[in-house]
């Protein structure tokens, strides 16, 4: 904890390390072993953390954790290449389709969206992101996180009527929710948009049909 205070990961890791022996169990182990990940992360040895998020995916029964870890090592793996993060994904999916976590999937999908996002595979991320939706829990923050990040890959895609639509879909009064002013704004904005390019649309058709 003193090497902590200092911002010395690397000693913390090594020290919290040497502790594992004193878990009090395999939940306490898993946590120890997630920080002791984040802290290797921190100082650039990613091999070393990438060990450890995998330890501590085999030892919690917290499915939270297991899914950020698993997060983590596709952030951390520099040379697993696409089908490493696919095979992650597919876990998640596999884990999201299981009763006891059923109460997690929004959670789940929306870190499978994140992941397909680290291969830059927008449509995928789109997909999981709608399913996060779906699978509403009682966590508005999380709802809204998948509806603004569906709100701005659409604008980047130039999705303007689906953007808008997502927009429109956030709880404004979700306290955790930042820049409302800004996003009200782009909402309005994005609606006049969307129907300005929804009128050339209709006109370029029905020019093609005169002609």
């Amino acid at each position: 904890y003193l090497f902590y205070r200092q911002k010395m990961w690397d000693s913390t890791a090594a020290h919290l390390e040497k502790a594992l022996s004193n878990a009090d169990g395999k939940v306490e182990k898993a946590r120890w072993e997630y920080l002791i990940a984040q802290l290797y992360e921190m100082t650039g040895k990613f091999e070393t953390a990438e060990d450890f998020y995998a330890r501590s995916i085999s030892h919690t029964t917290d499915p939270i954790m297991d899914i950020y870890a698993r997060l983590a090592l596709v952030r951390v793996n520099k040379d697993g290449g696409e089908n490493y993060i696919q095979e992650n994904i597919n876990d998640l999916v596999k884990m999201a389709k299981r009763d006891k976590y059923q109460d997690y999937r929004d959670i789940i999908y929306y870190m499978a969206a994140q992941m397909e996002l680290e291969r830059k595979n927008i449509d995928g991320a789109l997909a999981l992101l709608l399913k996060s939706t779906k699978y509403a829990s009682n966590n508005p923050a999380q709802r809204n996180k998948a509806f603004l990040q569906l709100a701005e890959l659409s604008f980047e895609k130039r999705k303007y009527r689906q953007s808008y639509n997502f927009y429109d879909s956030l709880s404004l009064d979700e306290p955790t929710l930042k820049n409302v002013e800004a996003l009200t704004a782009r909402k309005e904005m994005l609606g006049r948009l969307a129907t300005s390019f929804e009128i050339i649309d209709r006109q370029d058709s029905l020019q093609r049909i005169a002609a």
